[in-house]
């Protein structure tokens, strides 16, 4: 049986994870910890649900009534829709496609489809500068 745990995002944007899962990865609670994922399909769907996790807590904050909120909300669901359309991109779809579908500018598409080849490009420049191969 699969089981399923909570993502928490506190006000400061920090990720709190459940215990049980804090001892799989060896990790004592309060301690910093980084996470490096190979495959962008799941790097971008945790990034994505860590959004969603986000904006309910935010959800639960506007219940509340609090000031500005609307803001808040609003920029989680354009930052959960270009993680959405980042992973798209990474996985081949055609620009066309991703923008019908997601209901996003043509151009806005192209866009981050760009920006991903330069950081793609910076990334490896950066790794070859460390690795010293030529």
């Amino acid at each position: 049986m699969e089981k399923k745990f909570n993502i928490v995002v506190g006000e400061d944007g920090t990720v709190k994870l459940p215990d049980a899962v804090l001892e799989k990865l060896e990790v004592k609670p309060g301690e910093e910890v980084r996470f490096e994922v190979d495959d962008n399909f799941y790097a971008v769907r945790l990034l994505s649900r860590i959004e969603a996790e986000r904006l309910d807590y935010l959800n639960w904050m506007h219940n509340k009534h609090c000031p500005s909120i609307e803001e808040m909300i609003a920029e989680s669901r354009k930052q959960a829709t270009q993680n959405i359309v980042i992973s798209r991109i990474l996985d081949g779809m055609p620009a066309e496609k991703i923008a019908e579908g997601y209901e996003v500018s043509l151009d806005y598409v192209k866009q981050l489809t760009h920006q991903l080849k330069m950081d793609i490009e910076e990334a490896k420049t950066k790794k070859h500068k460390e690795t010293g191969s030529s």
